[in-house]
């Protein structure tokens, strides 16, 4: 029989941000599994966390987009002009 011994692990932002950032070990990101279980205010915390990084992510691959299709537009007009395309990688 094998007893598992876990990290107890108390509140701290900067270790929220990198379990969701998966830069934690096993253990303590088990540590931190059962921390949470039991922490409102640090689950609240990654549950922020979480909305503030997928919000980050749509607002990249927005302006992402937006450049693509500026420079889309660029090189069709280019095109219609007659002129080269050479289109810049992003």
């Amino acid at each position: 029989m094998s007893v598992e011994v876990v990290q107890q692990i108390s509140c701290d932002e900067n270790l929220i941000a990198a379990y969701i950032d998966g830069e934690l070990e096993a253990e303590q990101r088990l540590g931190v599994d059962q921390h949470l279980d039991d922490c409102d205010r640090c689950r609240e915390e990654l549950r922020v966390h979480r909305v503030v990084s997928a919000k980050l992510r749509q607002h990249e691959n927005k302006n992402n987009v937006s450049e693509l299709d500026q420079e889309g537009a660029r090189a069709f007009k280019l095109k219609r002009a007659g002129k080269s395309t050479r289109v810049r990688q992003l």
